[in-house]
């Protein structure tokens, strides 16, 4: 398919096979090693995209597509590509927009909202952003990145350098509302969306199937009997779309096993710690308290197994516990926490893909794409035996 003659919006959805994980770590170890390359410019004097090419085994045609984006190219094969690329110190060029600054070299912008845990190390933006930095650093760009306030209402409180134009396109993460995006549409700047998603002629965006990992999760409780009482969810307001999907996956398993939702059961607050932990506490007072949850995310469910030690409620002889993203956190839990996974790295990588590919193609129908998740069995979930 021809990027250009795209007149439709399309939905890509990205499988976790073994050919694309084999890629997407090659990718990693090649970017990883870069960093400690002292050769780099002296072999990218010498070798040649049809060098890229033949090492990768595909045409040269289909190579030249993964670093134009005059075609779509399939996630493996663009991870082959790329990885073969760094691990020959091949620098490509970047199409970038004709009527922008006249830098030379092309800046990505990476945009999040305000959050009390620095970018660089929290625990949900931090593979994103990492993902970005690699995918920018296999293509020769230049990125910055920065923390806007949500209710932003004019372009003037946006960073100097997006007001300024200095950047060629920009990767926006997470929940924004609509007036923002008609802000950055008024400024004339590619944009993509990453884990969230506009219902807009040309906004692509890159998602997570959050919808099936609340699915998963919700389903994985059920069969170990967790149905009378149902699996609790502790969760934040539907506003964020990720927070919305995992919340109707819950719905379609409980619904799938004839439950009804209990309301009581279902506790929207803060997606950190201490909201996990307070949520935790008021199903604690429930005249019938749950025997297994469900948490939005891995360090909401921190906070509830705090909350469960406290009482001493021992996870998972009494409660059972399930949370989502698999940070690095979540297996080193007491005890290990079983949770559903999304190579949020790879969110990042695509994010810029879609990205070079709106720039050089503005014209084209919104594409979307959702990346698939997979559930990580560990030892904070056991078969329930209702006494």
């Amino acid at each position: 398919m021809i990027l250009s003659l795209a007149l439709f919006s399309t939905l890509t959805i990205i499988s976790l096979s073994p050919i694309l994980m084999l890629n997407y770590a090659r990718f990693l170890a090649a970017t990883q090693n870069r960093f400690f390359s002292m050769k780099k410019n002296e072999q990218a004097r010498r070798v040649s995209l049809r060098d890229v090419a033949r090492q990768a085994g595909v045409s040269i045609g289909t190579a030249s597509n993964v670093f134009s984006g005059n075609a779509w190219v399939a996630p493996e094969t663009r991870l082959l590509v790329t990885a073969t690329a760094i691990e020959m110190g091949y620098s490509p060029r970047v199409s970038r927009p004709t009527d922008v600054t006249d830098s030379k070299t092309t800046t990505l912008s990476f945009l999040v909202r305000g959050t009390p845990i620095p970018l660089s190390i929290n625990p949900y933006y931090a593979p994103i952003l990492n993902g970005v930095e690699k995918a920018c650093s296999a293509h020769g760009m230049s990125l910055m990145y920065s923390v806007v306030d949500e209710n932003v209402e004019d372009s003037s409180e946006l960073p100097l350098m997006i007001q300024r134009r200095e950047v060629q396109g920009i990767l926006v993460v997470d929940y924004f509302k609509p007036a923002f995006f008609s802000i950055l549409e008024e400024l004339g700047l590619p944009f993509v969306l990453v884990e969230h998603k506009l219902d807009t002629a040309r906004t692509d965006s890159v998602t997570v199937d959050d919808e099936h990992g609340g699915y998963l999760a919700t389903r994985y409780l059920l069969e170990h009997g967790h149905v009378s009482p149902p699996p609790a969810m502790i969760t934040a307001p539907p506003q964020l779309l990720s927070v919305s999907r995992r919340l109707a996956g819950y719905r379609r398993a409980l619904n799938e096993y004839g439950l009804q939702e209990r309301a009581d059961y279902v506790r929207m607050g803060d997606l950190n710690i201490t909201g996990g932990y307070n949520e935790m506490q008021a199903l604690l007072q429930l005249p019938e308290v749950p025997s297994a949850v469900f948490c939005c995310n891995d360090i909401t469910a921190l906070g509830a197994l705090n909350a469960l030690k406290e009482h001493g409620i021992s996870v998972p002889d009494q409660c059972s516990l399930i949370g989502y993203d698999d940070i690095d956190l979540a297996a080193q839990m007491n005890p290990p926490l079983t949770t559903v996974k999304s190579e949020t790295e790879l969110l990042g990588l695509q994010g810029v893909w879609h990205l070079l590919e709106r720039m050089k193609y503005p014209q084209l129908a919104a594409r979307h794409t959702l990346l698939e998740v997979q559930l990580i069995e560990r030892a904070s979930v056991k078969q329930y035996t209702k006494p």
